[in-house]
């Protein structure tokens, strides 16, 4: 969820990201843009699961400027990559998209008249795709990083270009989509992606480089999980569940804390979870309310006054109008989890994350005492916490979910699985089974955020398991 911003504050800072200092005259000042690169497996898109041989990837990376970066433009904006190994170009794929997904801007791939190429061959200093950026833009004469074809972004101002978020940002998300074509064992590597562009309207200037994040993906078979997890949970925070507690939020962080994220310990009417900030909580409304179906935006008819306000007031809602208003899921076994408590009732906690732009990991752990050639259980609960979130291109709110979270699994850095969109029906499980090898004992793993944030992808996680 984004809330809209000043234009002179920056947003916080989040992994990766790159920060510049831009000099006027003898004042300077730091404007923060980020960068974020993901991919969605369009062959299980509403379901989820392991990536195939078969399987089309759409391979994203997304950029965020803050409104009027760098005095309302930048110059000569292009982008480069490569089609990732074990994979082949799948045609007429070539977009810019929205932080939902959806194409703005869609280029054949034929070397002609558009701004968007593809090159079957990657010879030195040259790249399989590359998209000029901004409204002139015209055809590139090669696929090399050099500014032909190349235009201006505006990233303020009256002619500020789209698509837009919260604050005026402008946010470019690159898209192309891909069909895997290894086998069981074989790994995919994501992440040479890079935007060039200049602070100068000058061709000669030098170029800002930002450079995507490299991913590893393992092409495995799609086993279907239990529906109930069983044997040992080796997962730590109290066995994946975050604990429980009397108070509406856990004073200590998880053990392993999100990277440049901001945990929050004191949600309540004063505090809400804004972007990049996440917190554990055993209920999500900042008044603790315990009443799931007051009003939402677009429709709040009943006044705010009051502390604690009237149970059927939006105020009861996180940002006046917005977040379910639930409990965790420990010791559910379906989509509709417990009902939220109030303070001074024990209740249950969970992860809660409003994601920002770029993406970053939510889970880390190393883990030992696993038994060798043994099949384990990877998995967990996840609810989308937003039904009226959206933005579209202009930054204006939709009502409607917006940005759906997407979480990837890894173990030992090599991605296994993908959540696929999560819809608003509900908590859902997800995960994966995998086996250790002959003499492997340990692993470590992770759950990253595979969505970027603006608009949506807010979410909570609980019952993180590794079982037998």
């Amino acid at each position: 969820m984004t809330k809209p911003l000043p234009a002179w504050l920056s947003p916080i800072s989040i992994l990766p990201l790159i920060i510049l200092t831009i000099f006027m005259g003898q004042h300077s000042f730091a404007q923060s843009t980020k960068v974020g690169n993901s991919y969605i497996n369009l062959s299980k898109k509403t379901i989820g699961g392991t990536v195939q041989n078969g399987d089309t990837l759409e391979i994203r990376t997304c950029y965020y400027f803050p409104s009027g970066y760098n005095s309302n433009a930048i110059y000569f904006v292009r982008y480069v990559d490569n089609v990732p190994t074990k994979t082949l170009f799948a045609s007429d794929s070539l977009r810019l998209i929205t932080n939902e997904g959806l194409t703005y801007k869609r280029w054949t791939p034929a070397s002609d008249s558009d701004p968007g190429t593809y090159d079957p061959i990657s010879a030195a200093g040259r790249y399989n795709v590359r998209i000029n950026i901004g409204r002139s833009a015209t055809n590139p004469t090669s696929n090399s990083k050099n500014t032909i074809g190349a235009a201006t972004v505006f990233t303020g101002g009256a002619s500020q270009d789209k698509p837009r978020v919260g604050g005026g940002a402008v946010l470019i998300t690159t898209s192309f989509k891909v069909k895997v074509t290894g086998n069981i064992g074989d790994t995919i590597m994501l992440g040479a992606g890079q935007l060039l562009y200049k602070l100068t309207n000058s061709s000669t200037a030098s170029d800002i480089v930002v450079k995507a994040i490299q991913y590893q993906i393992l092409i495995t078979n799609n086993d279907p999980i239990c529906p109930d997890a069983i044997g040992k949970n080796f997962v730590s925070e109290a066995g994946g569940s975050f604990d429980s507690g009397k108070v509406q939020n856990r004073a200590a962080g998880p053990s392993y804390p999100i990277p440049n994220y901001t945990y929050l310990n004191n949600v309540s009417s004063s505090q809400s979870v804004g972007d990049g900030t996440y917190a554990i909580v055993n209920n999500l409304s900042p008044w603790a309310s315990t009443y799931p179906n007051a009003e939402k935006k677009n429709n709040c008819v009943t006044g705010t006054a009051g502390s604690p306000p009237p149970v059927n007031s939006c105020a009861n809602r996180m940002f006046g109008g917005h977040w379910d208003i639930i409990g965790d899921h420990t010791g559910s076994t379906n989509s509709v989890g417990n009902a939220p408590v109030a303070n001074g009732t024990r209740g249950g906690y969970m992860l809660v994350v409003n994601a920002d732009y770029a993406t970053s990991e939510a889970y880390r752990q190393d883990i030992t005492g696993l038994c060798p050639n043994t099949t384990y259980e990877f998995s967990l609960w996840v609810k989308n916490i937003c039904t009226n979130c959206g933005v579209d291109s202009s930054g204006n709110q939709t009502w409607k979910p917006g940005v759906l979270p997407n979480l990837s699994f890894a173990i030992d850095d090599l991605d296994r699985y993908t959540s696929g969109p999560v819809d608003t029906f509900g908590w859902q499980k997800k995960g994966f089974l995998f086996k250790t090898g002959v003499s492997q004992s340990a692993v470590t793993i992770s759950i990253r955020n595979n969505a970027s944030g603006g608009g949506g992808n807010d979410w909570a996680i609980d019952d993180i398991a590794l079982v037998t």
